[in-house]
């Protein structure tokens, strides 16, 4: 929805003032200015009945009940809020004593009012300001910022203060970024769950009232995009929000904007959702969340009260208990969207709380459709992110027993703030291709069966010093330095895979585990979505391989001049030689434990995560960027060779393509090469 000409305008204008302000005095000042908005929004719509609402106060204070005093007052206002201080903002910058003025302006509000600002901590930044000589100066500009008198609509509301956050968050970066969902994502959210997939069922089912939950809302902004989208598609529904935060100021938005919109704000809860959740037993018809990514659990996971059915394995990633949670105000023909970083639909081995999550979801036949999103989409976080889409709708359409992937990364444009953003046209495609529901080249339905994987384990027998096999009560006794296990599709048949897969490379006598052989679910969107490979002719491709060998037998000689140079310099970090130009070789750098969180913004690769040849990113320890800049870690590029320089292995891979920066450990070295003809993977190949 557009702004009216006007009304955006003044809002850009304001917007610049307020970076311009910020700026000058410190970016910490955006959070203390920042509550400051919403007393202006509703000083705009009090300020010209603030001398009536006065009169009756003075007037009828000492005669009638506190219910029909306040009954009274909001009558005037024509508002669920009113104000008894007699002021106006633009009353209070005149003359001075302006913080003593403002607290009794805010002390004039209805208690509903006063608790949103408490939530803010009001007093504690008309102090900071005012301290700063600097107070009567923001004032004046949130003052320069006219509504109007004309009726605005509850959408407009939310993007007056989605447009206050976003130029606050370009100014101070991660500290409002968290506030809430980029607009972007929160409208794709609501176009794919109120979708005519879905509306034809739901006229069935909910032709007067809907519901919408969310249990990390933010500033609510997802909530009332869906809303708005229920609203526009079936006039005559009412439709409400719920909704929950652990963060006070959050919440305090929420509350603002709920009141704005539906005139209450008991819909909005403060408090942590995983071990207090105020909708406990709760059903609605959409849940939608953008909760934190791979949260670290660290308090009693025993405070978390599931429904005992989903038997879901503990974890240390909050993620598993927020869609847990979400399952549990799913109603019995619900739907739910939420973000989720990428590694959501692959972290977890066998038997983990994320493999066992997607196993319940997958096999109650709960997931509707994934849609990877493109990359730096959040200003806190360069996370690869994608959506969930659960539905329970599905079990009764053409979709059951099936997911649809969308592959949406490469469908975005870049702002002023070069943040990755999906547009109108994007948003359209994305649901366009959620409609239609067909195998395209960045679409597929595929079976749950296809996303399913059996990992087997199999024992190989103990055999004496003669070779025979040992028996035990009748039984083979397995040889358990020799079991191994392996990944195989779920939708094979395993004694056919192994017969066929696993016992010509084995002991002819082994046997599948049956009771040690587990089932899990990994998405793995890549194998779905390859890119195209250019085709080249066979000439093209000999004239290829014999440029590339004698460019391999050149490099391979300067290697083996320089190994003594890797001896030197295996240990010293960082230190670097060149290669007769052909190449430079760099040493890794020492990272200590206590810097490794879940899920960072780098992946550290070590000795023991190379294995044949290849980069086991879930052993992977992952870092902060700012460890990564403090500790001068060394950053690997796509087509790199890593060797390690300890162990009695030797070890060697070519950092491939990754959705985060690899940073290299200690004990190993990267030779990167300066000739960009040269084929690094061919090299190693050789």
């Amino acid at each position: 929805m557009e702004y009216r000409q006007e009304l955006f305008e003044n809002l850009r204008r304001v917007g610049c003032k307020l970076q311009e302000f910020i700026h000058l005095n410190g970016t910490s000042m955006g959070m203390e200015v920042y509550p400051l908005i919403f007393l202006r929004i509703l000083d705009n719509l009090l300020s010209r009945k603030a001398i009536d609402m006065r009169k009756f106060y003075e007037k009828e204070n000492q005669h009638l009940p506190a219910k029909e005093l306040e009954d009274g007052l909001k009558a005037i206002s024509e508002l669920p809020f009113y104000n008894i201080s007699g002021y106006t903002l633009s009353d209070i910058t005149k003359d001075g004593n302006t913080a003593f003025k403002l607290l009794n302006y805010i002390e004039g509000f209805n208690d509903e009012v006063r608790q949103i600002f408490a939530l803010f901590d009001i007093n504690h930044s008309i102090s900071v300001l005012n301290s700063k000589n600097i107070l009567k100066g923001a004032l004046n500009i949130i003052l320069s910022f006219n509504i109007g008198n004309e009726s605005i609509t509850g959408d407009e509301y939310r993007l007056i203060i989605e447009y206050f956050t976003e130029q606050l968050t370009l100014t101070m970066g991660k500290e409002f970024g968290e506030m809430s969902t980029p607009h972007d994502i929160s409208e794709l959210m609501a176009a794919i769950l109120t979708s005519p997939y879905y509306r034809s069922l739901a006229r069935r089912r909910y032709a007067s009232s809907a519901s919408i939950y969310d249990p990390t809302c933010g500033t609510a902004g997802t909530l009332y995009a869906v809303k708005d989208a229920l609203t526009s598609q079936f006039s005559s529904r009412d439709v409400m929000v719920y909704g929950q935060d652990i963060n006070p100021r959050n919440a305090a938005v929420a509350k603002i904007l709920s009141l704005l919109t539906v005139g209450t704000t008991d819909n909005i809860q403060l408090g942590d959702t995983l071990t207090a959740d105020k909708f406990e037993g709760r059903k609605f018809d959409y849940v939608v969340a953008n909760f934190p990514f791979n949260m670290a659990i660290t308090h009693d996971q025993d405070l978390f009260s599931f429904d005992p059915k989903y038997s879901i394995a503990s974890s240390k990633n909050g993620n598993v208990y927020f869609v847990q949670n979400i399952l549990d105000h799913m109603n019995e023909t619900g739907k739910a969207c939420f973000v989720a970083p990428m590694s959501s639909l692959t972290a977890g081995d066998f038997g983990s709380g994320e493999n066992s999550l997607r196993r319940y979801i997958i096999e109650n036949d709960l997931l509707d459709c994934v849609v990877a999103l493109p990359s730096k989409m959040f200003p806190s976080t360069n996370i690869s992110t994608c959506l969930w889409v659960l539905s329970k709708q599905k079990r009764v359409s053409n979709r059951k027993g099936r997911v649809f992937l969308i592959d949406a990364r490469d469908m975005f444009s870049t702002d002023s703030a070069k943040r990755n953003i999906l547009t109108n046209g994007a948003i359209n495609k994305i649901v366009s291709l959620y409609q239609n529901y067909s195998n395209t080249k960045i679409s597929k339905r595929v079976y749950n069966s296809d996303l399913g994987e059996l990992l087997l384990s199999v024992n190989q027998p103990q055999r004496d010093y003669d070779g025979e096999i040992i028996f035990k009560d009748g039984e083979k006794v397995a040889n358990k330095d020799k079991q191994i296990t392996e990944v195989a599709p779920l939708s094979v048949d395993a004694n056919h895979y192994f017969e066929e897969r696993i016992l010509p490379n084995v002991d002819e006598e082994s046997w599948i585990n049956f009771s040690g052989t587990r089932i899990g679910y990994k998405i793995r969107f890549n194998d779905f979505f390859k890119k195209d490979q250019e085709e080249i002719s066979s000439s093209q491709a000999l004239d290829a391989l014999d440029k590339s060998r004698k460019r391999v037998n050149t490099l391979n000689q300067n290697l083996v001049e320089c190994q003594n140079n890797l001896k030197d310099i295996q240990h010293v970090e960082g230190k670097e030689i060149r290669l007769k130009f052909v190449s430079t070789i760099q040493s890794g750098t020492q990272v200590s434990p206590q810097n490794f969180i879940i899920d960072g913004g780098a992946y550290l690769l070590w000795v023991s995560t190379i294995e044949n040849g290849k980069i086991n990113f879930q052993k992977c320890k992952q870092i902060t960027e700012e460890t990564m800049i403090k500790k001068k870690c060394v950053i690997l590029q796509e087509g790199d060779i890593v060797i390690s320089t300890t162990g009695t292995v030797g070890k060697v891979v070519v950092i491939p393509k990754s959705d985060k920066p690899i940073v290299m450990g200690k004990g190993l070295v990267r030779v990167q090469l300066l000739d960009n003809n040269i084929d690094s993977k061919s090299l190693v190949s050789t």
